[in-house]
Formats: structure tokens, C-alpha cells, sequence
């Protein structure tokens, strides 16, 4: 499993509505509960109107495709994250 590092330090936030969120960006993840409407997208394209945001994460993605059915992947990526001394430390 290889990780690549995204360049750029995406921003994390809550919105109130999905029609703020501006879809032809080239970077944004959005995930939706009962309770609330989350997004990580670039900084520059974070919307005006959000709830709630914290900028300045880091960010990386998994290069190749992903078997879902493998098993043991969430201890792959922290071992491969405890190696490289990488926490979830901010600042």
C-alpha cells in the first residue's frame, strides 16, 4: 500500500446546505449523517456560509485501488502513519 501526499491543506467544515458547495472543484469530499453536512475541500473553496470550519489539516490518499473485502487496512495505514512518526496531532 502506498500513500501519496496531497499538496495543498484542505479545510475541513460543516455547512447548512449542499447548494453552497461548489462541485466543479477539483478536490472536495462531502459525507452526510442524520445530523449534520460535513466537507473537506481546498482552503480557496471553502463556502462562505459554513457552520463550523478548521483549516490548515493535511491530507494524503491511498495510490491504486482499495480492496474493501481485505481485511486489516485501518492497522495497515496506522502502521504505515506510526512508522513515519505521523499523528493526529495539530499545529
Amino acid at each position: 500500500m502506498e500513500l501519496k501526499r496531497i499538496k495543498y491543506k484542505p479545510t475541513v467544515c460543516k455547512v447548512a446546505d449542499a447548494s453552497d458547495i461548489n462541485m466543479e472543484s477539483d478536490f472536495c469530499f462531502i459525507g452526510k449523517t442524520d445530523e449534520e453536512l460535513s466537507l473537506v475541500c481546498k482552503t480557496e473553496d471553502t463556502p462562505a456560509n459554513t457552520v463550523e470550519r478548521d483549516d490548515g489539516w493535511r491530507g494524503f490518499r491511498i495510490q491504486g485501488i482499495l480492496d474493501f473485502s481485505l481485511i486489516g487496512i485501518l492497522s495497515k495505514l496506522s502502521g504505515i502513519l506510526a512508522d513515519h512518526k505521523i499523528g493526529m496531532e495539530c499545529g
